[in-house]
């Protein structure tokens, strides 16, 4: 016999699916390992959320944040349609999380915000992300779809009660600290940056950094498929930002910027990895290439690594330089993992050298402060 659940909403019922389109156009969900048929099924995470022990996470990048906590500071909608496309849809995921009852992950875009400025102002960015998170959710749905611009200084007023209310000391005393997941990615894409300015043919290139990879460093799926594809004939337009400027700042922060969006995908696969069987984490961007990347981390049922790594190799080089540059690479990490014992000493002392890597990295392309 079929079991029907009733949900008595405190939210406009006729909003559901047109919220539920917008997020689903937008598609900026990754999804770690579970039974879901469709990660923008609204209406079964909120039966999920009321009538099952699922467990709803959601990592959210400084994208999504930034919006958020503007709409939690009292600021309205505005610029051109682009913007304003942009800031909606961060809106509706608001929403989209707030309905399923999503814990929400902010940390790595607070960190990725103490990094551009102090850590009192990221501290501040929190507490409004927060008060943001604690809006009612049809505040967020009338914004995505266009009903209105802003929240009320009263809406806001109520959510901010309810977190000062509720607020707990912060545990982490230096949001602007160096972390290891986000200095290892910059590593990376360092190197992939300098072999990208050398001009050497692509294949080359590539070839060149699984080398460095094997002799000189240490295995990084994420960033390593990142700097492939990078050095590809079919890279995407701003892939890595600012690589063709000539001012060295605007060089150096598309450089820092790549690596905030791996260290993304990094820390959602390591809360993936550690969770428990009844918990789904969900990693929330707009970058098309991160998306795909952090596709390839879990693979899906029915799907080999020949598929989803080998194919995106191949829809970036091409049949041919693809299976070829697939297979080295296939071959080195399988060469690493064989000679895990006798590696490992020196991958502990690689970690201790990565900032005189970074170091030298940078002197070689120009952009040591």
């Amino acid at each position: 016999m079929e079991e029907f659940h009733y949900v008595e909403l405190d939210f406009e019922i006729k909003l559901l699916e047109p919220l539920q389109n917008l997020v689903k156009h937008g598609n900026p969900f990754v999804v770690s390992p579970s039974n879901i048929d469709s990660p923008y099924n609204l209406l079964e995470y909120i039966r999920a959320s009321k009538f099952s022990d699922i467990e709803l996470m959601a990592l959210v990048d400084n994208n999504v944040l930034t919006r958020a906590t503007s709409i939690a500071k009292g600021e309205e909608i505005t610029g051109d349609s682009e913007s304003q496309n942009v800031a909606r849809l961060a809106c509706g995921i608001m929403c989209f999380f707030i309905l399923g009852e999503f814990t929400v992950e902010p940390s790595m875009s607070i960190y990725e915000k103490a990094s551009m400025s102090s850590h009192e102002e990221a501290a501040s960015e929190l507490f409004h992300f927060k008060v943001a998170d604690h809006l009612h959710p049809q505040i967020f749905a009338e914004l995505a779809l266009g009903i209105r611009n802003s929240a009320s200084q009263k809406e806001i007023e109520i959510s901010r009660d309810v977190v000062i209310q509720n607020s707990r000391p912060l545990r982490e005393k230096n949001f602007a600290k160096t972390l290891d997941p986000w200095k290892i990615n910059y590593l990376f894409v360092l190197k992939a940056a300098e072999l990208w300015k050398k001009g050497h043919g692509k294949v080359e290139a590539a070839k060149e950094f699984i080398e460095w990879m094997e002799k000189d460093t240490f295995f990084n799926a994420i960033s390593s498929i990142f700097a492939l594809l990078f050095l590809s004939p079919s890279r995407i337009a701003k892939m890595l930002k600012g690589i063709n400027s000539s001012n060295i700042k605007k060089f150096r922060n598309g450089l820092k910027n790549c690596a905030w969006d791996l260290a993304y995908i990094t820390q959602w696969s390591g809360f993936a990895r550690d969770a428990k069987p009844e918990t789904i984490w969900f990693l929330c961007t707009h970058d098309k290439v991160m998306k795909q990347i952090a596709s390839t981390v879990f693979l899906q049922p029915g799907v080999s690594e020949n598929d989803a790594i080998g194919g995106l190799f191949n829809s970036y080089w091409g049949e041919k330089d693809g299976r070829y540059l697939y297979n080295i690479y296939k071959d080195t990490v399988s060469s690493i993992a064989l000679s895990k014992e006798k590696r490992d000493p020196r991958i502990h002392q690689r970690f201790h050298e990565v900032d005189d890597m970074i170091e030298k990295l940078e002197g070689v392309l120009g952009i040591k402060t």
